[in-house]
């Protein structure tokens, strides 16, 4: 019989790539259930804490590989959605369905997390999610923390045996520094999947509490509530993380790997930054906010108001209190006030609110979330700051969106519009003027605007952002 683990110990050099296989089959329906997980990966654990094949490189290939073996599950179920009924009832497996459709309509996203480690039903569950449709985003977003927490527990044996043997002192920074990321990640990613997560009953009890029982908005308020104590606990766990130095290599790695950049892309990337020039941003949240009210919408002018502010708040309170330093390239033009990014922070929070007033189409989430990347990736690309202060700069936008929406929430309408009329002068007025101008102009017009200023104030300049030799 084929033994994965004596290969795996023979042949350090194919252990990587059986890693990859071995993750991605143990996450295939059916066929999943048939490779003893916790017999062979325990050995790649022993060989990565031994460095014999590469930790951080191998760690990264189990994860892609096992979230393939879901994406393949997932899609093989949508497939098969109409005809599974059919198909299931020729094998006389009807049962099993069924099983499977309660328990993907009662935990919902959170299904994936659970279903990983549930025996036999660990491989099917991502089948079940494509085969009643579960939304592809809340599934990707289950499916990265339960990958995560599966390879750890699966790994973590093999090394442990390593560290035992010689002395797990020496790695107790590694080891906090991992479960601060870990923990992060995962209640960032509790966030897009809190509806399911508040179906537990416990939970829903204490934020009934928190919430209060008459209140309007109450299963939106709740919803909102977890996902700002999730946010406001991993702003606290990366900011720790920051501080014992748990980036350090990320940030090297990918401040190296950008160093080489070309004028050309430093200037796109400038192009792009003078889109989200910080007192631009803070003018635009202006004008939108009293241009809402002038039209009556008056909870979505107070919305971008407060996520915005609070934002800016937030962001250049931390900033001026820790000074963490930028690139050294970059210090003595930029400053050293690094972390976090305000550009980051404030596009989040701003395009978040944004898209949580429009219509919440697919295209719409996918051009918010492309733009928030790009912004993050472009800071980072000319040397601006560093990867850490970028992650930190949308988790505070984030965490000033829903603060914002919370404030909202317990607001009432009449609140909103006595202060605006009292202090802004503004008359409650209804027009049409929004029709007028379409968004492709204002678009075109803001871009124009937000260049111009950027040129004028010599943002566009390429010459502080190039390495020196």
């Amino acid at each position: 019989m084929l033994n994965i683990t004596e290969i795996a110990h023979q042949y350090p050099e194919y252990a990587m790539g059986i890693a990859f296989a071995l993750a991605l089959i143990e996450s295939l329906p059916f066929i999943g259930s048939l490779i003893p997980g916790m017999l062979t990966m325990p050995a790649i654990g022993w060989l990565m804490a031994q460095h014999k094949i590469p930790p951080f490189l191998t760690f990264i290939l189990i994860i892609i590989g096992a979230m393939i073996g879901d994406y393949i599950g997932y899609y093989l179920g949508f497939l098969c959605r109409r005809t599974a009924y059919e198909r299931a009832e020729s094998y006389h497996k009807t049962h099993w369905l069924e099983a499977g459709k309660s328990f993907v309509k009662k935990y919902g996203a959170l299904s994936i997390v659970i279903g990983r480690f549930i025996g036999p039903f660990r491989s099917s569950i991502p089948l079940f999610a494509g085969i009643f449709s579960m939304h592809i985003i809340p599934f990707s977003l289950a499916a990265l923390p339960s990958v995560l927490l599966w390879a750890v527990i699966h790994l973590a044996p093999g090394a442990m045996v390593v560290w035992v043997n010689f002395d797990i002192l020496k790695h107790t920074h590694f080891l906090i520094n991992s479960g601060l990321m870990f923990v992060t990640i995962l209640l960032v990613c509790a966030t897009a999947i809190a509806k399911s997560i508040l179906k537990l009953p416990s939970l829903s009890y204490t934020l009934n509490k928190l919430c209060g029982k008459n209140h309007i908005h109450r299963e939106n308020a709740k919803t909102r509530v977890f996902q700002t104590l999730c946010v406001l606990s991993a702003c606290i766990c990366n900011s720790l993380l920051i501080q014992r130095g748990g980036y350090h290599d990320i940030n090297i790695r990918i401040y190296q790997f950008f160093s080489q950049q070309s004028s050309l892309m430093i200037q796109i990337s400038l192009l792009q930054n003078a889109l989200c020039y910080i007192p631009l941003t803070l003018v635009l949240t202006c004008l939108i906010s009293s241009y809402l009210i002038y039209t009556q919408k008056t909870r979505q002018a107070a919305a971008f108001s407060i996520s915005v502010g609070t934002t800016f708040i937030i962001c250049f309170l931390i900033k001026y209190t820790i000074n963490h330093p930028r690139p050294e390239h970059i210090a003595a033009f930029l400053g050293n006030q690094s972390l976090p990014s305000g550009h980051t922070s404030l596009a989040t929070a701003f395009l978040l609110t944004a898209l949580h007033q429009g219509k919440k189409s697919t295209a719409s989430h996918m051009i918010t979330y492309l733009f928030i990347i790009i912004t993050m990736t472009t800071r980072v690309l000319i040397g601006a700051h560093w990867f850490s202060d970028v992650v930190f700069g949308w988790m505070i936008g984030y965490l000033g969106f829903l603060i914002g929406q919370i404030i909202i929430n317990r607001l009432h309408i009449a609140t909103i519009q006595d202060v605006a009329n009292k202090y802004l002068g503004l008359t409650a007025t209804v027009t049409n003027a929004g029709g007028i101008v379409s968004h492709s102009s204002i678009i075109t017009s803001y871009c124009m605007i937000a260049w111009l200023l950027a040129y004028m104030t010599n943002k566009l300049s390429i010459v502080p952002y190039l390495l020196t030799p």
